[in-house]
């Protein structure tokens, strides 16, 4: 599914097939098959309308392969929505604390899945990214065996922390 000409620009969108499991025998039809993957959105209102096109192509494959499909959504992470005055009062902290030149505010949402969202359906909040990367090293992904974190970011992330509970303390 061409996801990017189906959705609106502002919309992101990500859809990932990254297991396909059927049979063991190269000459022998396998009874069933499973494909399993991954859809990410900026909005409910995008996932919905891309689970709805996939089952309306699962259904056209139905109907032209006479194969029975079913179609399941095991969970759904939603999106993060940083709560708007949480996030200006964590900038700032995070400039008075490490420089505004150190700060920089990603332009357009990450398409990675985060399950602090779940937090943020709770309650307010606010997620930031700390910069665990190193100059000296050429940037790995998360979730790769090559992935390591720079430990000073920690250091920071505490130090944060402690200035968002000072700050709240004061006013």
């Amino acid at each position: 599914m061409r996801v990017p000409r189906q959705v609106d620009e502002p919309e992101q969108s990500v859809i990932t097939f990254g297991v396909f499991q059927a049979g063991i025998n190269s000459n022998v039809i396998p009874d069933s098959a499973t494909i399993k993957g991954t859809l990410r959105t900026v909005s409910q209102a995008s996932s919905q309308d891309i689970k709805d096109r996939i089952q309306g192509m699962l259904t056209d494959a139905e109907i032209t392969t006479g194969a029975k499909i079913q179609f399941e959504r095991k969970y759904h992470l939603p999106s993060v929505y940083n709560d708007p005055d949480l996030y200006n009062t964590w900038t700032k902290i995070a400039a008075e604390l490490v420089g505004p030149d150190q700060i920089i505010e990603m332009e357009r949402p990450s398409m990675g899945g985060e399950d602090f969202s779940c937090y943020l359906q709770q309650a307010p909040g606010c997620m930031l990214r700390l910069g665990v990367g190193t100059s000296d090293t050429e940037p790995q992904v998360l979730h790769s065996s090559r992935f390591d974190i720079n430990e000073s970011a920690l250091v920071l992330g505490s130090q944060l922390l402690a200035a968002y509970a000072l700050s709240t303390a004061i006013n």
